[in-house]
């Protein structure tokens, strides 16, 4: 059985749904479909998270069919416990050779050994750390190689992290070729990647950006739960979420466009003729001023380099839908309205 259905069939077992699932580990809905269609995979950072909340270990997750079975790998790293609590690192290490020999085209036995190695590093001599960290770095390497596309992923995952730790730059910055770009941003692997290094201006200006991207994206789909509730007529739960994005919209120093925006729609779903007209006027008069402002410590780095946020125009093409739109007609023929939009030609 793949990872992606060992996944879905633990989740459903549970009788979890995809989105409690990515609720419990702070992802989204879509993230967890994509691991059960086997179209991604899960970070390694989260694995630990992911099988505590399946009910299960990282060992038991990750198990594919290979040429020693489920019982026998368990079993086998039950009998290192004891050598792990009595800190015996010679035993446990020629035990864990011993058995990579015995089967050196298991991937998996690869890929919990090298887990193992660096959960339990602790136990190794301080001289002997430089040996375990090389003997890591070396498994993850051949799993790159892994028929299996969940052992290659987390492979290069881990090699990545490590080269991160170890500041081989140039070895992590060869295995983001390995990564879709929707892999990259979720795990801000790039902005790890420039963290580590010494440009520190570029890791504000990347990071900023990313930040002002997502929050984009956040008001996007802020925007989808509004006009659902409005769908449904839940006015109350619509409100509740505009007032989330006033919060977030102030935290995130980010254009009051969008909460205006989401007020709009609401007054406009109950056709109340003073309030659409004031929140238009509002509106109108945002989209005339920086998108960020000059004082923003958030985007600090960034706001003197995004040419298009310093001269906004207005958006005079607005004007004629807000004219016709029949979502409007009710303050189409008010005087107010028109002035409104008379004094923006």
């Amino acid at each position: 059985m793949k990872l992606h259905e060992e996944i879905q069939k633990r989740r459903k077992a549970l009788g979890l749904t995809q989105e409690e699932l990515a609720n419990s580990l702070g992802v989204t809905p879509p993230a967890v479909s994509k691991w059960e269609n086997g179209v991604s995979y899960p970070d390694i950072t989260l694995l630990p998270a992911l099988a505590k909340q399946l009910k299960t270990d990282v060992n038991s997750l990750l198990l594919f069919k290979n040429s020693i079975s489920k019982e026998e790998i368990n079993q086998f790293f039950s009998e290192l416990d004891p050598l792990v609590e009595q800190s015996d690192w010679q035993s446990y290490l020629t035990l864990l050779e011993e058995q990579l020999k015995e089967y050196p085209h298991s991937d998996f036995l690869k890929l919990s050994s090298a887990f193992q190695l660096q959960t339990n590093s602790s136990i190794f001599p301080s001289d002997k750390q430089p040996e375990i960290a090389q003997r890591i770095k070396q498994l993850w390497q051949e799993l790159k190689n892994s028929e299996d596309a969940p052992i290659a992923k987390l492979a290069t995952q881990s090699l990545f992290h490590l080269s991160l730790k170890e500041k081989d730059l140039s070895l992590a910055t060869a295995q983001l070729d390995s990564f879709t770009k929707e892999e990259i941003e979720f795990g801000s692997l790039d902005l790890l990647l420039s963290l580590n290094s010494d440009d520190i201006n570029e890791t504000y200006t990347k990071t900023e950006q990313s930040i002002l991207k997502l929050s984009n994206m956040l008001m996007v789909d802020y925007s989808i739960l509004v006009r659902n509730a409005l769908k449904e007529e839940n006015l109350s739960l619509a409100e509740f979420y505009i007032s989330q994005v006033i919060k977030l919209s102030e935290i995130l120093e980010i254009t009051d466009i969008y909460q205006l925006s989401l007020k709009l729609e609401v007054a406009t779903h109950k056709k109340a003729k003073k309030e659409t007209i004031a929140l238009l006027k509002q509106l109108f008069s945002a989209f005339s001023n920086p998108i960020l402002s000059s004082k923003s410590l958030v985007y600090q780095h960034i706001t003197n380099k995004l040419d298009s946020l310093k001269t906004p125009k207005f958006p005079i093409s607005y004007l004629k839908d807000y004219r016709s739109n029949p979502e409007l007609a009710f303050i189409q023929n008010e005087p107010e309205f028109l002035a409104l939009l008379d004094s923006y030609q």
